[in-house]
């Protein structure tokens, strides 16, 4: 199935490592965004509005993302374990710390 997504086009000047000559190349830089007030936004002051634009993209007919969507939310269980786990770890530190001081 085609997918048509419309939004607006907005450069800015920048300057950016270009890996394939290893220099620093001067030029624009450009974004495709849905809002077309993009460039009023306080941290994209730099931003200039090129004019509208419409993307289409093929998606497969049998596209279904609840797959990719569940390993997502698996993901983001394992990091919060991860922290969660971390800050226990931590609060265990500092109760053996406080039962190793020795009471006058």
């Amino acid at each position: 199935m085609e997918v048509k997504i419309s939004g607006f086009i907005y450069a800015k000047g920048t300057r950016y490592f270009d890996p394939k000559t290893a220099k620093y190349v001067d030029g624009p830089e450009f974004v495709f965004n849905a809002y077309d007030n993009l460039a009023g936004g306080e941290h994209f002051r730099d931003w200039v509005l090129i004019g509208p634009h419409e993307i289409t993209a093929h998606v497969p007919d049998d596209f279904d993302p609840r797959l990719q969507l569940a390993k997502n939310l698996e993901e983001e269980k394992k990091r919060l374990s991860a922290e969660f786990n971390k800050r226990v770890t931590e609060i265990d530190r500092q109760i053996q710390t406080y039962l190793a001081i020795e009471s006058r």
